[in-house]
């Protein structure tokens, strides 16, 4: 069974808060740190690279799931995919396609078929064949099989 999640919309005339992770995201160049989760990500998707004054320059790769594991264990630092828990924790109700914050993730961007779907590196344990993933452009999870080409954004645990 696919899990499916829509974050909530709120009704049209109700007055949307403002589309804001400042209160827990900091940038410090190409690395946001997320002071609640003790998080670092990459302010860059794979593919893309990270420029001073310009932001992410480049197209985010749209990677298989070995590709995007191989590609974090390249760059050692301990980076790595994030698990599900990890990179939801980047949607925000009140962001709207992408529901994140582009401040800090700017390179997240339709990939023309009207989605934006980012790896994890959790399976859906009902059917382990399937990695979860999530469309930032409207803030579903859904399952995929590992050899699906999709954007991937690396993460590590913070000190």
């Amino acid at each position: 069974m696919k899990l499916f999640l829509l974050l909530l919309w709120l009704p049209a005339s109700m007055a949307l808060a403002a589309c804001d992770l400042s209160d827990r995201l900091t940038r410090q160049g190409e690395v946001i740190h997320d002071r609640l989760n003790h998080l670092e990500w990459q302010a860059c998707s794979l593919g893309s690279q990270w420029q001073e004054g310009k932001g992410c320059v480049g197209t985010p790769a749209l990677l298989t799931l070995l590709e995007a594991k191989d590609e974090a264990a390249r760059l050692g630092e301990g980076w790595r995919l994030p698990t599900i828990e990890e990179l939801f924790t980047l949607l925000d109700e009140n962001c709207r396609m992408p529901m994140t914050d582009p401040r800090f993730f700017s390179d997240i961007h339709d990939n023309g078929e009207n989605s934006a779907p980012y790896w994890t590196s959790s399976s859906i344990e009902e059917m382990p064949e399937l990695v979860y993933y999530i469309d930032f452009m409207h803030g579903l999870i859904d399952g995929h099989t590992d050899r699906f080409a999709q954007a991937a954004r690396l993460v590590r645990s913070r000190p």
